[in-house]
């Protein structure tokens, strides 16, 4: 048979490919436990009904069009269904509007480091290979010619059925939308307009926020607050919780003055997400109640100076819903943008106490840190490692193999090196001498476990992930103004909470109010009622 004047064999060849991937794809996708994608049901069958349908032109189109087509869209397909494998196997994502908003905050910079880490693992050398068989099957599919033979175009007709009939009847049910949720390829156009229509939501908030009427300022004089927004801490590995390895030395020392909170969860696993619903009147389980305002436009209504301090790279180097949230911040400082940086987090204090030093007005200062961001090590790097790589570990996780240990040992020695800025925040504050309040938390924790090294992502159903410290100090002129505040938060430091109601919190800490402020979802009212929680999909109580 002459290879170039039938499609029979090319043809057969993909789809065979086209089936098997959408097989290994759906495998991945499906089971998973607490399944994140029960969003599409029958997933197989309409993956396979596309396979068909993507297939059937290398029948129907004279042979330099099936050429062309065969070498473009085929291997866009299998890439497709092999990046959604990716992700459900590593990320446990599936393709949704998420990885755009991940991709979208992600600086170069950051975007280096995960290609560097990534290639350095088996993934990287799979990815080549993959890269290298598309490309192979590109080059045998472009070398069709002749026109199609009646029994060829015949079966293509029949090859379009399944998928046609299908759309017929999701357009008859007024459902057309799901006729993209097929397969991949045709979700990431749906993930993309999902991610645009969000952006526009989050920049309609920024252009005209909705201000509710009647917010004022209930405290006198220059109270400064300093909010901590950590990265990538877990408390399980805090000695302020009672780790058995010291990696919160400096907070330690405070730990009589602070009011730690026991139970509370991150709104989201990663930053972009938890920091939208933390700093907004979004919520995770409302999808209809609209980001609104930011935090930072509600404190300068009320009367405060809001300064952004980042070791981050302008949580994205494009206007994102993280970024809107502090567009309209008096003053916003990225070390990622100055080239002299170092980029340790300790460099923000001297900027901290130089905004703790104006007594102008009252000021509200975010520093948001790298803290323990992955990869671990470049976190503390080049100085020497708190808890060197081959040490010991603590009890809990003698058991683990070789390269979680030394996992740990990063992690933990991320933790310490952060914490030294964490705990010299407070100690600034402190000296200052100024009547105020600080809060620490983290965007989200971290669970540590084989294959990190490899730049395998967070588990997304690793409760580790969610489990986030928080902590509290007033000032005596701050605690005397308030004397029941500081008894609040200490009744309910064990009550159960999520982050994305956080933004009540800061607001009462900073005496902002408002006619129907909802002190039901403030963890620091005693009027405050604990909210159905989630992990991901999973709801828990």
């Amino acid at each position: 048979m002459n290879l170039r004047r039938s499609a029979w064999i090319p043809f057969g060849i993909a789809l065979v490919l086209l089936f098997l991937l959408a097989i290994a794809e759906n495998h991945a996708v499906v089971c998973r436990p607490y399944s994140l994608f029960e969003m599409v049901e029958d997933y197989l069958q309409r993956s396979l009904a596309l396979q068909l349908l993507i297939a059937a032109p290398l029948l129907l189109l004279p042979r330099r069009g099936a050429a062309w087509y065969g070498a473009i869209v085929i291997p866009l397909e299998l890439a497709a269904m092999i990046f959604q494998t990716v992700l459900a196997k590593g990320f446990g994502l599936p393709m949704e509007k998420q990885i755009f908003s991940m991709l979208s905050v992600s600086s170069s910079a950051e975007i280096a480091e995960f290609i560097s880490g990534f290639f350095r693992g088996h993934a990287g050398w799979g990815v080549i290979g993959a890269v290298l068989g598309l490309a192979g099957l590109g080059i045998l599919l472009f070398r069709l010619a002749g026109e199609p033979h009646r029994l060829e175009r015949f079966a293509g007709v029949l090859l379009l059925l399944p998928f046609l009939l299908m759309s017929l009847g999701f357009c008859r049910q007024g459902r057309a939308r799901e006729v993209l949720n097929t397969g991949t390829l045709p979700r990431i156009f749906l993930a993309w307009h999902d991610h645009r229509s969000q952006l526009v939501r989050w920049t309609e908030m920024a252009n005209a926020p909705d201000v509710p009427e009647g917010l004022h300022r209930t405290l006198s004089g220059d109270l400064a607050g300093v909010v901590v927004v950590g990265e990538s801490a877990t408390r399980r590995h805090l000695s302020l919780y009672g780790y058995p390895r010291s990696t919160t030395p400096g907070l330690d020392r405070y730990r009589q003055e602070l009011i730690r909170f026991d139970d509370v969860w991150a709104s989201d696993n990663h930053t972009a997400e938890a920091l939208s619903w933390d700093f907004s009147f979004a919520v995770w389980n409302a999808p209809e109640r609209r980001p609104g305002v930011s935090l930072c436009e509600l404190l300068k209504r009320a009367g405060y100076r809001v300064v952004l301090l980042s070791n981050q790279d302008r949580w994205g180097e494009f206007d994102t819903p993280v970024n809107l949230l502090f567009r309209s911040a008096d003053r916003r400082v990225y070390l990622g943008e100055d080239p002299d940086s170092l980029r340790q987090d300790r460099e923000l204090l001297p900027l901290l106490r130089e905004e703790l030093a104006r007594s102008d007005r009252p000021v509200v200062i975010f520093l948001h840190l790298m803290e323990c961001h992955i990869p671990f090590q470049f976190r503390y790097l080049p100085e020497p490692a708190a808890f060197p790589e081959d040490g010991p570990v603590p009890d809990c996780w003698r058991a683990a193999d070789r390269a979680v240990r030394t996992i740990v040992n990063r992690y933990d020695s991320a933790l310490r090196h952060g914490n030294d800025t964490v705990a010299g925040s407070l100690e600034l504050l402190k000296q200052s001498g100024r009547p105020g309040f600080w809060l620490y938390f983290s965007d989200h924790g971290e669970g540590v476990y084989a294959g990190m090294e490899e730049f395998r992502p967070r588990d997304p159903e690793a409760v580790s992930t969610y489990e986030v410290p928080m902590a509290v100090w007033f000032s005596p002129e701050a605690e005397m103004a308030r004397p029941e505040l500081p008894e609040t938060l200490r009744r309910n430091r064990a009550l159960p909470f999520q982050c994305d109601r956080l933004i009540y919190g800061i607001l009462h800490l900073a005496g902002v109010d408002y006619p129907g402020f909802p002190a039901e979802e403030d963890l620091f009212s005693p009027q405050y009622r604990p909210q159905t929680r989630h992990l991901k999909a999973k709801l828990l109580h």
